[in-house]
């Protein structure tokens, strides 16, 4: 469909505005290229605008104004363009030009977009023909594109919700914004599009106020505060970006300098930000205790304020953390609440996320085909509401699932997971859906494809200091040396794991990891250790509320059975129950058959 074929839409249509960053300083340097440069870009963008049946307004040197029907054409259109400017072929005197301006990465032009919808008075240009607009709608729109930084799209949160992001892109809340011309701030959002990702922008170029002197003459200063929270919203996004990345050290150092913006704004909702942002960071490295502390204080914080919708965050943050520490019935009561809550304030992802963390708790008590419906009715809300961030990591876990059902669809599933956050560059995510998917291979015995992830796996944890990822592999690489037959190796991986793990038979041991070291031990003949171990497992499984309880007093009664050489009793468990529902439980369960029945 050419863009001269659509028609100009009416009632609340969706603006766009874009600008060539930098463009003066280019024509200056490069006349020759930025002419060839223009040209490419200016097809790019009415190519851009017909795929998403965009009605282009009218163009004014560089800048494009386009209007569409409905939000989620305008932030296809600008998903769109920005991944194309990110891949193109630019000539070699343009790019030599931005690297002189100090750009890094995509050298190419780079646009500013800006997106808003709304009522607008429509009009005929009685020279051109062609409709425009005018209305606050689109000076906003406009504001939006202005304050923005090259191949950033800024939109505002009205237009978000109508059309959810694209996939393939990063979208962060800036939080609430002074705009030019408005008298209240708005809350606007930014997203980067999957080919420029990650990348650094300074704050929102945000509009000057004008005040007067003591003579009444006119000065320009610089509004303190609305410099201050473009500067915090900055710092927050940096932090996702050095979160997700992996690099948890740097990310804990944007949040330290928030906090003390945060204080001096004495900004409660951007203290909460701030702190969930530290919990997500604390929950990324395994330090479950200190993430929930913090949750808690912004529990606090909300319940006293109308925030809805960060007290359900935060609810639901709590839940995840109460179900790492494996208090399944304080995360679900909090599920539960944050569930509650998004019904009574209509807020359809928040549902859909409690449910999904609800499908999860489900999972972990071993109601598998329960928590299976509920992941793949969550994760469909999640994309029709476009909340790819949640929707990636409720994918995650459906993935875990069916690697622990030994589905063949996990491979599916995962690898395109893998896929998705290597675009994002989401190293940590990346990483643990490669570990994740490893275990399909463990279950088959598949050294090959198994040592590939868990070796690209690792290569990530190490960069980021996670040891307890990293112990996580290792153990893992256990159970597959038991499985391959190499003890020794077995019993080095499980070592390795011990110094993150407590695998020693005491209080407070790690089920996974003891129950390996017991079957090492009597491997090893170190037969009055495995008795006193098996008696502490037993002990410490009737405690565990997760289905890894009960497999664990399955795998200690065949253990025992074997240590006594109580055939019958061997024979009755190995008729009786079924292998484990989980991979590596189901691995040494295999192992200790074939063991009982070569005996």
């Amino acid at each position: 469909m050419s863009i001269r074929d659509v028609e100009p839409p009416e009632g609340e249509p969706t603006f766009v505005f874009t600008d060539i960053e930098g463009s003066s300083t280019l024509w200056e340097a490069e006349p020759e290229a930025m002419r060839r440069s223009l040209r490419i870009h200016d097809a790019l963008m009415h190519a851009a605008c017909a795929a998403q049946q965009g009605y282009a307004v009218k163009s004014e040197g560089d800048a494009f104004m386009i209007a569409f029907a409905e939000p989620r054409q305008a932030m296809g259109f600008a998903h769109l363009v920005q991944q194309t400017l990110a891949k193109m072929t630019w000539p070699a005197e343009l790019e030599a030009a931005q690297l002189a301006r100090g750009m890094h990465g995509c050298l190419g032009l780079r646009v500013r977009i800006g997106i808003h919808h709304g009522k607008a008075e429509l009009r005929t240009n009685e020279l051109s023909g062609r409709a425009d607009y005018f209305g606050a709608a689109v000076n906003v729109a406009a504001r939006l594109s202005d304050m923005a930084h090259g191949a950033q799209t800024i939109i505002s949160e009205a237009s978000l919700k109508k059309s959810g992001s694209p996939e393939q892109a990063m979208v962060t809340c800036l939080g609430p914004t002074a705009v030019r011309g408005m008298k209240q701030k708005i809350i606007v959002h930014q997203m980067v599009s999957a080919a420029w990702w990650p990348i650094e922008f300074p704050p929102l170029r945000l509009g000057k106020i004008a005040t007067h002197d003591a003579e009444g003459k006119p000065v320009e200063r610089v509004d303190l505060n609305s410099e201050m929270e473009g500067v915090a919203y900055q710092l927050l996004a940096r932090a996702q970006i050095e979160r997700l990345s992996g690099r948890l050290d740097a990310a804990r150092f944007e949040l330290r300098a928030l906090q003390a913006v945060a204080d001096w704004l004495n900004d409660d909702s951007l203290m909460v930000d701030c702190l969930l942002e530290q919990a997500c960071a604390d929950f990324n490295s395994g330090r479950h205790q200190e993430g929930l502390a913090l949750v808690r204080d912004v529990l606090e914080i909300t319940a006293e304020s109308d925030d809805a919708a960060k007290h359900c965050r935060a609810l639901l943050d709590e839940s995840e953390f109460l179900r790492m520490l494996r208090r399944f019935d304080d995360a679900r009561r909090s599920a539960d609440s944050a569930l509650v809550l998004s019904w009574r304030t209509k807020d359809v992802r928040v549902t859909a996320r409690a449910r999904g963390s609800l499908a999860e708790l489900d999972r972990m008590e071993g109601a598998v085909e329960q928590a299976e419906s509920g992941m793949r009715a969550a994760l469909e809300v999640l994309r029709q509401q476009g909340d790819q961030n949640v929707a990636r990591s409720l994918t995650l876990n459906l993935g875990m699932l069916l690697v622990e059902r030994g589905d063949d669809e996990s491979v599916t599933v995962l690898t395109k997971l893998v896929d998705e956050y290597e675009a994002l560059h989401m190293a940590m995510s990346a990483a643990a859906a490669r570990a994740n998917l490893s275990l399909y291979y463990l279950d088959r015995n598949e050294r090959e494809a198994f040592e590939r992830l868990n070796e690209k796996a690792s290569a990530v944890f190490k960069e980021a200091a996670h040891s307890e990822n990293l112990a996580a592999l290792k153990l893992n690489s256990a159970y597959f040396e038991l499985q391959a037959g190499d003890l020794a190796a077995a019993w080095a991986d499980l070592c390795f794991a011990g110094e993150s793990f407590p695998i020693e038979f005491e209080q407070g041991l790690d089920l996974e990891g003891s129950i390996l070291h017991a079957w090492l031990a009597f491997l090893r003949g170190e037969r009055a250790k495995v008795k006193a171990g098996l008696k502490q497992l037993w002990q410490e499984a009737e405690l565990d509320e997760s289905l890894l309880g009960p497999m664990v007093v399955q795998l200690v009664k065949l253990m025992t059975a074997i240590v006594s050489g109580d055939d019958q009793a061997i024979a009755a468990i190995t008729s009786k129950c079924k292998a484990p529902a989980t991979v590596t439980f189901r691995v040494l369960w295999r192992v200790m058959v074939d063991y009982a029945q070569q005996a």
